[in-house]
Order: structure tokens, then C-alpha cells, then sequence
């Protein structure tokens, strides 16, 4: 029986490493491309977010491939993320997919069915394995993001912007070939050692945060790829949001939910839900730390976000930090969205010659 799964970011690479530590046949979803949303997009109820599009279309790839287990992962919540596997099950047996399994896997709300899935599907697995896959995966997951944040870092100070792209994709690969957990940390120390050296400018770039949705944030087929822009414009990019940084939360050795509610309690006095708070106290930080500007990106009609705009409106008075919304839907022009970002780039770049 071969599985996959949605697509976010480059995890994809760690979840590899999970579902061959613990014997289970994967194949990574096609890469997202203009089809997976034209696909997710045809066969899904018109006013639903992005992410469920995307994750949609991702779904059906994978079957025409040959997949019979597809897994959903995610919670049960106020976010309309947890009714995606009940929904899309449906809409891929109405669109004649019938030979497939569909499972919740990684539900934070009920580690005991998570552990059930496996072992119903590798009864061999033992708990110390299970335990050991999770090491490697969490490893991946913390590996994937320092990398991806010292790009945002880099970008900007080298004349050459592909040629730091080149290292990364050499870096996922070399990160795809490794399971070995010292090995994994002397390729991540060559990779900051490289991009180091690659560092040739001695600049005061813009800094520019971004805070949002947790999906179009991490994905960047499903925001047009914002941050290389940003990156190829010259803005050094703040994005706190990452998966492992999610993750410590849920293991209580990160920043308990509770201090970004009261963070954020000046502004939005209740739990928006998802990440809406985090979004108003993040910006607020940013503006602490003297960012130049903030971009909020979000799926069309998501509440939480949606929420957590006219909040952020009021950060952006009381703290003089510019904020940029955007939203995103199959629709989205990167025509569009790059004029967008270019003015907005510009209007910092006036605001800081002005101070």
C-alpha cells in the first residue's frame, strides 16, 4: 500500500524520512504547479480557502499517480482545517476516485489514534521506533527552517541572489540523502559556512516581517513565491512561522499561546482562533525591534485572518509601521502582486531616507 500526503513548504523532505524509519511505503505529492490549483480549484466549493484547493488538488495528483492511502493531517478545531479530510474524502468519491483509504494522521488532539493509524498499517512498528522516527523527522523539520531563515538573511547581502538558491536546493538534497543525525549536523554547518561566504555586501537592507495563515505562509506555491521576491528586491525577511517553531509550542519548549493572547490583548481582547493573535503580536514585535514594514498574507474569506486585520490596522498607527495586506486565491496575478510589492518596497525605502 503506497501513502502520501499534501505538500506544505519543503517538509515533505522530513515526513520522507518519518514514513521510511517506520517501514511504510511513501511517495511525496507531485510538486504543486499551476494544474494542482487549476485541479483543487475545479473541484472544490468556490468560497473555500486556498489551502484547501491546493491540499485538493495535491490529492487528486497523487491518486492518478498510483496512491492508495492518502493522510490529512491536522486538527480539529475552529479553523476549517479540521473538516478537510471528511470533505475531501467526499469530493474525491464523487469524483470517481474509489480504491483509497483517507486517515487523519498527527491529530494533536488525539495522539493515541494517531499511534493506532501506524500501527495498523506496520503492526511490527515498535513504540521505541516510533520514537526514533519522530527524532529524525523533528530534526528535519528544525534543519529545514534555520536553513530557510538564513536565506532571508543572506539574500540581501550578496550581488547574486540564484547563486544562494543553488546552495539551498543543494542543501535539500543533501539533507534528502541523510539519516543520520551527525552527518545531518556537519551538512548544515557546511551550508552556513557557504553562505557565509557568499556574503559580499556591506548594506543596511530593508527588514520587512510577515506574519499570517500558517499555510500560505509556509507554502510558497500558494503565495507566489513572496519571500524570493522579497529577497531579489533586496529585503532582508523576517518570518517567525515555521513548523518547528509550531511544534515547540505543542511540546511546551517555545512561547506558550498564551503570551502571544496577551501580547496581542490591546488590540484583539478575544481568541480570533488559528493564528490571528499570533499575527497582531508578532507585528508588534516587529515594530519593537525597529522592522522598516510588515506584510500580512492570508487565503481569501479566512475568518481568523480576517479577523486580525483591522487589529493590525491599529498596530500600524500606534507603532508607525506600514502594513501590507494581501490575499491570496487562485485568481492572484504575480503580475499583480509584484507592482504591489514594489511600491510598497518603495514607500519604505521613502519612509526610511525620511527618519
Amino acid at each position: 500500500m503506497k501513502c502520501s500526503l499534501p505538500h506544505m513548504g519543503n517538509y515533505y523532505l522530513a515526513f520522507k524520512s518519518f514514513f521510511k524509519t517506520v517501514e511504510i511505503d511513501y511517495s511525496p505529492a507531485p510538486p504543486i504547479t499551476k494544474r494542482t490549483i487549476e485541479l483543487g480549484a475545479k473541484y472544490s466549493p468556490e468560497f473555500v480557502c486556498l489551502p484547501f484547493k491546493i491540499n485538493l488538488g495535491n490529492l487528486i495528483e497523487a491518486l492518478e499517480e498510483g496512491v492508495d492511502l492518502l493522510f490529512q493531517s491536522g486538527s480539529r478545531g475552529a479553523c476549517r482545517y479540521g473538516s478537510y479530510l471528511d470533505l475531501q474524502k467526499r469530493i474525491l468519491e464523487d469524483i470517481g476516485f474509489k480504491d483509497f483509504r483517507m486517515i487523519r494522521l498527527f491529530d494533536t488532539t488525539d495522539i493515541g489514534e494517531s499511534w493506532s493509524q501506524l500501527k495498523s498499517l506496520n503492526p511490527k512498528i515498535s513504540f521505541f521506533e516510533l520514537l526514533k522516527a519522530l527524532r529524525l523527522t523533528f530534526a528535519k523539520i528544525n534543519t529545514i527552517d534555520k536553513a530557510e531563515d538564513l536565506i532571508r538573511h543572506t539574500k540581501p547581502y550578496v550581488s547574486k541572489s540564484s547563486e544562494v538558491e543553488s546552495l539551498h536546493q543543494n542543501f535539500l538534497q543533501d539533507i534528502d540523502r541523510t539519516d543520520n543525525f551527525r552527518e545531518l549536523k556537519r551538512k548544515t554547518e557546511k551550508f552556513k559556512r557557504s553562505l557565509k561566504e557568499a556574503r559580499n555586501l556591506n548594506i543596511q537592507p530593508l527588514k520587512i516581517g510577515i506574519v499570517g495563515e500558517l499555510y500560505v505562509v509556509m507554502e510558497p506555491n500558494s503565495n507566489l513565491n513572496l519571500e524570493r521576491q522579497l529577497g531579489d528586491m533586496g529585503v532582508e525577511v523576517f518570518r517567525p512561522l515555521t513548523l518547528s517553531h509550531m511544534l515547540k509550542d505543542f511540546l511546551f519548549l517555545g512561547l506558550p499561546r498564551r503570551y502571544y493572547l496577551r501580547l496581542a490583548r490591546p488590540y484583539l481582547k478575544f481568541d480570533g482562533c488559528a493564528h490571528s493573535n499570533i499575527s497582531v503580536a508578532e507585528a508588534m514585535l516587529f515594530a519593537k525591534h525597529k522592522l522598516d514594514g510588515v506584510i500580512h498574507i492570508k487565503p481569501h474569506a479566512c475568518m481568523p485572518e480576517v479577523t486580525a486585520m483591522s487589529a493590525l490596522c491599529n498596530v500600524s498607527k500606534d507603532y508607525n509601521i506600514p502594513v501590507l495586506f494581501l490575499s491570496f486565491d487562485e485568481h492572484t496575478s504575480s503580475v499583480g502582486l509584484k507592482t504591489r510589492l514594489e511600491a510598497f518596497v518603495e514607500l519604505l525605502k521613502r519612509k526610511k531616507k525620511c527618519t
